[in-house]
């Protein structure tokens, strides 16, 4: 670990009171919150963006994404408008490894790239490219350097259920969209 890295660590965990992260299901485990393009449906966007002005009014300034398709994109683009407004707000992005977007379409990546660009800070949680258990640790870092998370309480098994389970283990304030 570098010494940029260490620093970035120490900073995120002392705003640890303002941060809030973000997790919800991918766009191909729950196509009825989603459009086909892998947008969220114009309801959850609402819902989405009424969470992230909730979370400002608490005074959240701090807002982490994990760059997944789906709900991570949707939430970094409802923080980068909530900026417009507020110009205060940063988005950080924690990113799983450096090459997590590498199987996407080239349209999934011109729009993560575009969000990437809009990002105050980047922080990747894993060194080296995708290995097992590296969403995993990105999911933790997510609530370990949060105190409220707003996502997407669904039933699938997965990745969302367990930042879910661990945030609630943490005493997190969950949001629920």
């Amino acid at each position: 670990m570098f010494m940029d890295d260490i620093e970035k660590l120490f900073r995120m965990r002392l705003n640890r009171p303002i941060t809030c992260a973000f997790s919800g299901c991918r766009p191909h485990k729950a196509p009825l919150i989603y459009r086909a393009d892998g947008y969220l449906c114009e309801t959850y966007a609402k819902r989405l963006n009424e969470e992230i002005s909730r979370a400002v009014g608490l005074g959240y300034k701090f807002f982490l994404s994990g760059g997944g398709l789906g709900f991570d994109l949707a939430a970094a683009e409802g923080v980068i408008s909530a900026r417009e407004k507020m110009p205060y707000l940063r988005l950080i992005f924690a990113l799983p490894c450096a090459n997590h977007s590498a199987n996407w379409t080239s349209e999934q990546k011109k729009r993560f790239k575009s969000l990437k660009a809009e990002a105050d800070d980047i922080i990747y949680v894993s060194d080296g490219p995708y290995e097992e258990g590296c969403m995993k640790k990105r999911n933790h870092f997510l609530v370990d350097c949060a105190s409220m998370l707003i996502t997407i309480e669904t039933k699938i098994r997965g990745g969302t259920m367990q930042t879910i389970a661990y945030a609630k283990k943490n005493h997190l304030e969950i949001a629920l969209v």
